[in-house]
């Protein structure tokens, strides 16, 4: 009988060489959603293409989940450890895929494909998530709120990026809007109104100098949605959205609370009225990366790619935002970052959009594929490592 250790060596190999098998299908698919790009909560072909290649596979798949038509779970074997594996679809406003969410389809699709195939010898349960708008309908976290995540035991994915980086967390995000209420009056009688756009302006250059205290990698944006109306007349009705970021729930608060002094400041000059409005249970959860997790993801990837590295924890300390962080919040989660463009290469933009649908990226889908597969197999043979993970998790709550 094999040891534990050849066991898992042995079914390490048979993922991926199922994950081999499959890649001329897995390109494709990634392909496909990358060709048709969908936006947030509009992912319907997207969801649809996955969903049937797991019930194929042998998985019962639930969709619609939780009320988000796009959502759906696919669930593969019995008892525990249950895993998850999560997939994204979702694309960007007038860019495509530019955040390669085509190859986290695809990759999550392969892991699942390739634990599945193991049949009566698949150690655990797996279930691979499809979760629609994480760019901008933080669809993880209604997820999360409804309870799909009951009885997951951990959560892994990965994400293409500029660089290879398991251990990087995410800021918490949250989407603020203000505004502004003033007095019309004719423009050669400026006296006789108030005016709401100088109160914004204000505002928003005060806002903007609170940048000098933001510690490194901490950032806040914003833009004017509303700027008033005939250009004859002072404006009486402005907006703006602001973008706030923080490390922990506490930083983004602080930016909160910036905010505010500076509607303030823009009210007290004018004699503007404003009203902010921040929806925070909306926010963006930070990431908290399982760094038991991420070890056990890493040496997968070495040997995926003999040469491959990441920095060490604590080097890059956060990366962007993802509704992957309110995952984390709930249970043991990784979200490795892995480079499918040169470094340098921004995220968001056309350049990335190509790069995800570029040979680096196909590659990305098939290595992403495999070490998530045999990173979900060392934590449903190996329960020090679950216990580890949890332990981690439990003590950085």
């Amino acid at each position: 009988m094999d040891s534990t250790h050849d066991t898992l060596a042995r079914l390490k190999a048979s993922v991926a060489a199922t994950v081999d098998a499959a890649a001329p299908e897995l390109v494709d698919l990634s392909l496909q959603i990358h060709g048709r790009p969908e936006l947030l909560f509009q992912e319907f072909t997207a969801a649809q293409l996955l969903a049937t290649r797991l019930q194929q596979a042998g998985f019962q798949v639930e969709r619609p989940l939780c009320g988000l038509e796009t959502a759906f779970r696919a669930t593969r074997g019995s008892g525990s450890p249950c895993v998850a594996i999560m997939a994204e679809y979702d694309a960007i406003p007038e860019i495509g895929h530019g955040c390669g969410h085509n190859i986290i389809a695809s990759a999550a699709l392969g892991a699942g494909q390739a634990l599945a195939a193991l049949g009566a010898e698949l150690p655990g349960t797996v279930v691979v998530f499809g979760t629609p708008a994480e760019e901008g309908g933080n669809g993880k976290q209604l997820l999360a709120e409804r309870g799909a995540f009951a009885g997951i035991d951990a959560a892994m994915m990965i994400h293409p990026l500029d660089g290879d980086f398991v251990f990087a967390g995410t800021l918490a995000v949250a989407l603020a809007e203000v505004e502004f209420f003033g007095r019309t009056a004719h423009g050669t009688m400026p006296e006789r109104g108030i005016n709401a756009l100088d109160a914004l302006l204000i505002a928003f250059q005060s806002f903007q100098a609170t940048k000098a205290v933001l510690p490194t990698g901490r950032f806040n944006a914003g833009i004017i949605t509303n700027g008033g109306g005939w250009v004859a007349n002072v404006p009486d009705h402005t907006a703006a959205q602001f973008l706030l970021t923080g490390r922990t729930d506490d930083e983004l608060r602080q930016s909160l609370g910036r905010l505010e002094g500076a509607c303030q400041a823009g009210s007290t000059a004018t004699g503007a009225r404003h009203a902010l409005r921040c929806d925070w249970e909306k926010r963006y959860r930070a990431m908290v990366v399982n760094t038991v997790l991420g070890h056990a993801f890493a040496g997968n990837m070495r040997a995926v790619r003999p040469g491959w590295d990441t920095p060490a924890p604590g080097v890059i300390p956060s990366i962007g935002a993802t509704d992957m962080g309110s995952v984390s919040q709930l249970v043991p989660s990784i979200h490795p970052w892995l480079a499918i463009a040169p470094r340098g290469t921004t995220w968001h933009t056309p350049e990335s959009a190509a790069a995800a649908a570029a040979e680096p990226g196909q590659r990305t889908v098939l290595e992403g594929a495999k070490a998530m597969a045999m990173t979900a197999l060392d934590l449903m043979l190996r329960p020090e490592l679950l216990r580890e993970a949890r332990g981690e998790f439990a003590a950085r709550r």
